[in-house]
C-alpha cells in the first residue's frame, strides 16, 4: 500500500442548498461537510481567521484507487456517502482525525506536496454535486483537475471532472423534455422526403428499417444476420412480397481487384432472392404495375413492422387480408404473418426441392426447401386461431413446387410462415434448435439499463409473440458475445453480412454488462492513472499559444452556414477557454475568452445563424432550414444525415459553458436550447413520451455505435465513417450532463461511451489480429466508411490516407485515448504515417497526425508540436492551445 500526502484548500459546500457555508467563528468547534471523501484519512491542522472565505488547511491521505489516481483527488470516484460525514473539531488550533469510509484498492501511485490559496466569498451555486471543490497548485507541476473554476461570480463549481453518483439513477431512460420544441425554431411541414409510413409521430431516421419508408420502399433491410426487401414486382421474377436472404463470406465481392492483396472494399449482395414470401392475391395487373400497398405502420428505435395489402379500398390498417412482416435485429426467423392470403414462395435461385415433416407441435408443419445454389432452408408454418397469432389451430398446411421458381400453399391461410437459413454442415443441432424456437417470433425490443458506480447493466427485452411458451432465438453480434451475461450461448452460428459470425441464444431477455468510466473529465486523461502535471515551462508555452488564440476572432470562426462546422469551431473555442481557466488559472484571459465564446454561442442558441435550424413536422426533428433549397447542404443535416457530430459538437461548447460560467447555465434558455439539441439526435425517451422527437435518433444500442446516414435510399444500408465524432457525441453528452447536474443523462452517455470502446475497435479500427472483417481487407486498418451491406476504405470526401485514418480521429478529446487502443494506434502511425507528421500531403490533416501520436508516444507527440508549429496544420477543431495542453497533459512533457 503507498500512500500519497497533499496539503488543500477545501471549499466546503452544503449538499442540501448548494451554497458555500458560513466562515467558522475561531471560538467554536470546526464544522465542515465532507460528503465525498472516500479512503483516507484527512488531519485538519488550522482554520484561518474568520474571513469572507472558508479556508481549511489540511493533511489528506488518501489511498490511491487500482488505477493509480488519487481516490480523494477529485473527490469522488465512487459513490458518496449516503449521509454526509461530519467533521467536528474541540478548537480550531486543535489536531483531529476524520476517517473516511473503505473504499478504493491498493496500488502504486505518487505524492506531491500542495499549497492552499486564497478565494473570494462564493456566491450561490446550482445544485452542486460534490460538496467539495480542490484548489491545488503542486510545487513543480501543476494538476489542472483540482483548481477550483472560473466563474463571473467567483462560485467554487465542477470543473466537469468529478462524476456524478449513479448510484442513485432510477430511470436511465427518463425524458430530456416533453414539451414543444422552442418557438424560435419555425415548424416546417414540407420538407422534401415523404414517408413511406402509416404513421404521423416522429420517425427514427438513421435506422436499420429506414429503406422501407422512403419512396416505394424498395431499398434492402439488414436485420442480420438475413437481409430482407420488399418486392413490388420490378424485379426479373415479376413478384410481390418480401425477399429473404443470407450470404455465406465465400460470396463476397471484391474490389476494385479482387485478386490485390490488400483490396479496397468488399461488399455482401443485397440483391439476391433466396425465397421470396408472397401470396396468391398479391398479383400484378395487366399494366404490370403492383395497385396493392406496402407501408411500415409500426417502429421503433429497435423494430419496424411491415405490412402488404392487396386491397387499397380501404384504409390499410383496416384491411383484413394482409401478411405482415416483423423486423428485429438479430431474429432468429424471418416472420410472415398471413390473414385471408393463401402463401406462395418464389426464389431467384429456383427450387429444387422441398419436404415436410411434423415436429409434434399443434398445427404446426416443418419444410426443407433446397434450392439451386446449393442452400438449404428450413420453412415453419404455424396455422393459428382467426383474429391471433398466438393461439395454435389443428390443420397442416400443404405446400407443393408448381414450378421451378414459385411453391403454393392449397388454400387460404391465417398463421405464421418462418424461414431459417440452415448450414450444409449442420450436425442436427442447429435443426433442433430452430424446431424448439418455432412459433415464436419477436415482436419488438424494450431496452432497459443500470447503472450503479462504475458498473453498467443494459437489456434487451424481447417481445415474445405467437406461441408464447417457447422462447425467442435470437443471434447475437461479436460484441454482444463478449458482454453478455445470460441466456448462455448456443452452438448455432451463422454469418453477418459485415461484423463476423454472429451467435444465437435461447431466450427473451438478454442481460449484457460494462464498466464506465467515470473519471472523465474536460482535462486530458491518462490511461496509467497517472496525476495529468504542467511544468512552469510547459504552461509558458501553453499560455503563450493561448493568448494568440483567445485574440482570434471568435465570430468570425464560427459565424458560418453549416452547423458542422460552426460547432467545430465552437468547441475549439470551447477548449482554449477551459484551459486558459483550468490549466492557466488566468481569470482575465479566461474572462475575455468566455465573452467571446457565450457571444459566439448565443448566435445559435437564439437560432439567428446564417442558415437557422427548423423542426421539421413531417419526421419529427430540428433541422438546418438550409437543406431545404439544397439537400445536400450542410452534408445532408436537413435529411437527418450526421445530427450526432453536427450537434454533438454544440452541446460540447454548451457543457464547457455551464462548467465554467454556472450564471451561463442559470438562464433557462441556455439549457433548453442545448436540450433540444439533445431530444434530436439522443432522445431516450420510449415511443409515445416525448411526441416532438423520436427515441435515438443516431445511436443503435443493437450495433453499439451510430449510424450517421439520414433519410437517403442506399443499396449499402446507413453508415458512418467518422467513429471518433461519434464517440466525442456521447462524451458531449456526458459533460452536459455533468455541468447540469443530471445523473440520468450522464449515466446514460457514460455507458454509451463503454459501448463505443468496445465495438469501434472491433469493427472499425482494425488490428492485424482482427476476427470480423475479410483478411485480405484488415491490413487497410479502418474501415474508411462502413455501410450494413459494404466495408469501403474510403472517405465522402477523398481517399488520402490522412482523410481515411483522419476522420477516425477527430477532435482529439480526453476520450480519444479512452477508445482508440494505444497498440493499434501505434501500428496504424508506423503503417501509413512513418514519415512524420510532416509528410503528410495534406497541410491541415498535419496537426491531427503529429498530436494523436500522444496516445502512445506523448514525448514525441510533443516534439512534434512544440517546437516551429504552422497553425495553417490545425484542422477548423482543433487549436494550438488544446494540443498543447491534450499532449502535455499526457506526459509529453
Amino acid at each position: 500500500m503507498r500512500w500519497t500526502t497533499i496539503t488543500a484548500l477545501l471549499w466546503a459546500l452544503s449538499a442540501s442548498q448548494g451554497q458555500a457555508r458560513p466562515a467558522p467563528d475561531p471560538n467554536v468547534a470546526a464544522e465542515i461537510e465532507i460528503k465525498t471523501l472516500t479512503t483516507g484519512s484527512l488531519t485538519v491542522q488550522k482554520v484561518a481567521e474568520p474571513t469572507a472565505s472558508i479556508i481549511v488547511e489540511a493533511t489528506i491521505n488518501s489511498k490511491l484507487d487500482r488505477d493509480g489516481r488519487p481516490t480523494s483527488m477529485p473527490f469522488p470516484s465512487q459513490p458518496a456517502p449516503s449521509d454526509p460525514v461530519k467533521l467536528q473539531g474541540p478548537a480550531p488550533t486543535e489536531s483531529v482525525t476524520l476517517e473516511t469510509p473503505s473504499g478504493g484498492a491498493d496500488a502504486a501511485g505518487g505524492n506531491g506536496t500542495v499549497n492552499a490559496v486564497d478565494a473570494a466569498a462564493p456566491a450561490p451555486a446550482p445544485a452542486a454535486e460534490p460538496a467539495v471543490v480542490v484548489a491545488a497548485v503542486a510545487e513543480d507541476v501543476f494538476t489542472p483537475q483540482d483548481v477550483a473554476p472560473f466563474s463571473n461570480t467567483s462560485t467554487p463549481i465542477s470543473n466537469g471532472s468529478a462524476p456524478v453518483d449513479t448510484g442513485a439513477v432510477v430511470d436511465l431512460f427518463a425524458p430530456i423534455a416533453t414539451t414543444a420544441p422552442m418557438a424560435m425554431f419555425p415548424q416546417r411541414g414540407d420538407h422534401l422526403v415523404r414517408k413511406n409510413i402509416d404513421d404521423l409521430g416522429p420517425t427514427s431516421t438513421n435506422k436499420f428499417y429506414t429503406n422501407m419508408m422512403l419512396y416505394n420502399g424498395t431499398g434492402p433491410v439488414w436485420t442480420n444476420p438475413y437481409v430482407v426487401k420488399y418486392q413490388n414486382g420490378n424485379t426479373l421474377s415479376k413478384t410481390v412480397g418480401l425477399s429473404v436472404s443470407h450470404t455465406n463470406a465465400d460470396q463476397r465481392v471484391f474490389g476494385p481487384d479482387a485478386s490485390a492483396e490488400t483490396v479496397r472494399y468488399y461488399v455482401v449482395p443485397s440483391n439476391l432472392e433466396d425465397i421470396v414470401m408472397s401470396a396468391d392475391q398479391l398479383q400484378l395487373a395487366d399494366d404490370g404495375t403492383f395497385h396493392g400497398a406496402f407501408t411500415v405502420f409500426q417502429t421503433s428505435e429497435t423494430f419496424a413492422k411491415a405490412v402488404i395489402v392487396a386491397d387499397t379500398t380501404a384504409a390499410i390498417r383496416d384491411t383484413a387480408a394482409r401478411v405482415e412482416f416483423p423486423l428485429c435485429q438479430g431474429m432468429g426467423f424471418v416472420t410472415a404473418l398471413y390473414n385471408e392470403f393463401t402463401p406462395t414462395l418464389r426464389s431467384g435461385a429456383s427450387f429444387l426441392s422441398i419436404s415436410a415433416t411434423a415436429p409434434g407441435k399443434t398445427g404446426l408443419t416443418k419444410f426443407k426447401i433446397t434450392l439451386n445454389d446449393g442452400k438449404t432452408w428450413l420453412l415453419y408454418a404455424t396455422r393459428t386461431a382467426p383474429g391471433t397469432y398466438g393461439a395454435p389451430a389443428d390443420g397442416e398446411l400443404s405446400l407443393s413446387i408448381v414450378n421451378q421458381n414459385l411453391i403454393a400453399a392449397d388454400g387460404v391461410f391465417h398463421g405464421m410462415l418462418q424461414l431459417a437459413r440452415l448450414q450444409a454442415d449442420d450436425d442436427g443441432t442447429a435443426e433442433a434448435l430452430y424446431d424448439a424456437a418455432a412459433g415464436a417470433y419477436c415482436n419488438g425490443n424494450d431496452l432497459g439499463a443500470t447503472v450503479t458506480g462504475d458498473s453498467a447493466e443494459y437489456t434487451f427485452n424481447f417481445r415474445n409473440d405467437g406461441i408464447q411458451s417457447e422462447q425467442l432465438l435470437m443471434f447475437a453480434f461479436p460484441h454482444h458475445v463478449d458482454s453478455i451475461a445470460s441466456p448462455t450461448s448456443t452452438a448455432l452460428k451463422m454469418q453477418s453480412p459485415i461484423k463476423g459470425m454472429m451467435t444465437a441464444y435461447v431466450g427473451n431477455v438478454w442481460t449484457l454488462r460494462e464498466q464506465i468510466q467515470s473519471d472523465i473529465g474536460l482535462g486530458p486523461w491518462r490511461t496509467d492513472g497517472a496525476a495529468v502535471t504542467y511544468s512552469p515551462e510547459v504552461l509558458d508555452k501553453i499560455r503563450a499559444a493561448a493568448a494568440v488564440d483567445v485574440a482570434g476572432d471568435f465570430d468570425a470562426d464560427s459565424d458560418l452556414d453549416s452547423m458542422y462546422y460552426s460547432g467545430k469551431a465552437l468547441t475549439r473555442q470551447a477548449q482554449i477557454c477551459w484551459v486558459a481557466r483550468t490549466v492557466l488559472n488566468d481569470d482575465n484571459l479566461a474572462g475575455t475568452c468566455l465573452d467571446k465564446l457565450k457571444q459566439s454561442f448565443s448566435r445559435f442558441s437564439s437560432n439567428t445563424q446564417k442558415a437557422p435550424l427548423a423542426y421539421d413536422t413531417v419526421w419529427g426533428g430540428l433541422v438546418s432550414s438550409a437543406g431545404y433549397a439544397d439537400p445536400g447542404a450542410d452534408f445532408g443535416n436537413t435529411n437527418y444525415n450526421d445530427h450526432h457530430f453536427h450537434f454533438g459538437y454544440h452541446v460540447f461548447a454548451g457543457a464547457v459553458l455551464a462548467t465554467l460560467d454556472p450564471t451561463w447555465a442559470a438562464d433557462p434558455a441556455n439549457v433548453e436550447y442545448v436540450n433540444t439539441l439533445l431530444r434530436d439526435f439522443a432522445n431516450p425517451a420510449a415511443a409515445g413520451a416525448d411526441p416532438y422527437f423520436p427515441r435515438f435518433r443516431s445511436f443503435d444500442w443493437f450495433a453499439g455505435h451510430s449510424w450517421a446516414k439520414g433519410i437517403f435510399e442506399s443499396a449499402d444500408g446507413k453508415d458512418q465513417e467518422s467513429t471518433s465524432e461519434d464517440y466525442f457525441a456521447s462524451y458531449a453528452m456526458r459533460m452536459w450532463g455533468l455541468a447540469t447536474a443530471n445523473p440520468a443523462l450522464t449515466a446514460r452517455a457514460s455507458l454509451m461511451l463503454a459501448l463505443q470502446r468496445r465495438t469501434i475497435p472491433r469493427y472499425f479500427l482494425l488490428s492485424a489480429d482482427n476476427d470480423v472483417h475479410p483478411p485480405n481487407f484488415i491490413a487497410n486498418m479502418v474501415t474508411g466508411i462502413l455501410f450494413e451491406g459494404k466495408v469501403d476504405y474510403a472517405t465522402y470526401f477523398g481517399t488520402q490516407p490522412e482523410f481515411i485514418h483522419g476522420i477516425q480521429m477527430l477532435p482529439l478529446s480526453p476520450v480519444s485515448n479512452y477508445v482508440r487502443p494505444s497498440e493499434f494506434a501505434q501500428a496504424e502511425y508506423e503503417k501509413f504515417f512513418s514519415g512524420g507528421g510532416d509528410a503528410v500531403e495534406t497541410v491541415g490533416w498535419r496537426g491531427l497526425i503529429k498530436a494523436q501520436r500522444a496516445i502512445w508516444d506523448p514525448t514525441a507527440a510533443w516534439g512534434e508540436i512544440s517546437g516551429e508549429f504552422d497553425t495553417a496544420e490545425l484542422d477548423g477543431g482543433a487549436s494550438l492551445t488544446w494540443y498543447l495542453t491534450w499532449v502535455a497533459g499526457l506526459g509529453g512533457a
